[in-house]
């Protein structure tokens, strides 16, 4: 190894050390900065009920068409009736759909459309078959 590799080490380590005797001069503390911005370690996870209008709007208008169909497929009933965009099927099915038509996509790639007895669109039953079904 020659001299200028030590001289390039010599100048990191000096750099740093600079740096930390600095910090040190000045009397700043990243601890206490950090307890001053009353910061508190950890992950949040907010389910979509705790933010129940703009949570719910977000997700409907992050998604449209065939993408609003997958993504309602994911969701769970209670989170499913919150929503404006989807809704929850006869079938036990989260899918994209409204209180006037039902469900948006309703049919196989042959076209072929699959009935469905009732739904619930947040929380309340709309279809023929609403009082025979619901629970």
């Amino acid at each position: 190894m020659n001299i200028k590799y030590y001289l390039k080490l010599f100048i990191v380590i000096f750099i740093i050390f600079s740096l930390i005797e600095f910090i040190t001069v000045i009397g700043l503390n990243f601890n206490e900065l950090y307890k001053q911005q009353n910061l508190q370690p950890g992950v949040t996870i907010e389910g979509l009920d705790s933010q129940l209008t703009s949570g719910s709007k977000a997700f409907c208008n992050t998604h449209s068409g065939f993408d609003l169909e997958q993504s309602c497929k994911k969701l769970t009933n209670y989170n499913c009736n919150l929503t404006s965009c989807c809704i929850w099927t006869s079938d036990n099915k989260c899918k994209a759909g409204n209180n006037k038509s039902g469900p948006l996509f309703n049919s196989d790639s042959k076209g072929k459309t699959h009935p469905v007895d009732y739904y619930h669109f947040q929380n309340k039953c709309y279809g023929d078959k609403c009082d025979t079904y619901n629970n």
